[in-house]
């Protein structure tokens, strides 16, 4: 019984610290005070002491409505590449489609053209430019030190030369942030950003972290990751090979 009203207490000090259940314990303590008045004096006639009662439990009743605050489930937030199923199924339907990326090795421009530029829409690669040694030295010891980030970058401009697809642009940038970055409808209300952060040596694409940040969630932050993009590509240079 001790042990009970010892843990009660503390979780009454840990609620008043943090200002939770507010509203409760002012009604417990109002409701207390009007015991005490009744059985030691007649200060409040009985017609008062029940309105107040009957006020006190509607407040209690209306605290009832007041959603809690949920934790969120950050299984369902931070996500693997494997979450976002296929990549065709990813683009389908966007109109622009804006590319950070480590080297585009891996990136499917066959879905590209046929989920998006085919259809009138048009797609922004921003990639390392591989002339610079002292970025691609940093970014691959980050990542992998025995990968081939140079070639991959050599190999990737070079198809991307060969296509000459309308709606397609590419820039060249000096440094990689650490993370690569899709933006599906930079400019419309159903916008969705995807980060993906690189972390240390984590050489397995699939399981890095991943977080979707849709307009329609939070304004600013989508807003904040556009800029981002928008000042890195301004600050790139179109391939000059």
């Amino acid at each position: 019984m001790f042990a009970r009203l010892v843990s009660a207490l503390r979780r009454i000090q840990h609620d008043l610290r943090n200002r939770r259940n507010l509203v409760e314990y002012i009604s417990l303590v109002a409701a207390a005070a009007l015991i005490l008045l009744d059985i030691f004096t007649d200060v409040i006639p009985t017609t008062t002491q029940l309105s107040l009662i009957i006020f006190l439990l509607g407040v209690l009743v209306f605290q009832t409505t007041v959603p809690k605050a949920e934790a969120a489930d950050l299984d369902g937030v931070l996500k693997t590449r494997n979450e976002f199923g296929k990549y065709s199924e990813y683009i389908a339907g966007r109109k622009t489609v804006w590319i950070l990326a480590t080297s585009g090795i891996n990136l499917s421009f066959a879905d590209l053209k046929q989920q998006v530029l085919d259809k009138g829409g048009s797609v922004r690669l921003l990639l390392l430019d591989p002339d610079e040694l002292a970025s691609i030295a940093y970014l691959s010891d980050q990542l992998e030190p025995t990968a081939n980030l140079q070639g991959d970058l050599v190999a990737v401009i070079g198809r991307l030369r060969k296509m000459n697809w309308p709606g397609l642009e590419y820039r060249l940038g000096r440094i990689n942030p650490g993370f690569s970055m899709t933006i599906l409808n930079a400019g419309q209300s159903d916008g969705l950003v995807t980060v993906e952060f690189y972390g240390y040596r984590s050489d397995l694409i699939n399981n890095r972290m991943h977080i979707d940040i849709p307009r329609q969630s939070t304004q600013f932050w989508f807003d904040y990751w556009v800029r981002q993009y928008e000042l890195m590509w301004n600050d790139a240079h179109e391939d000059l090979g």
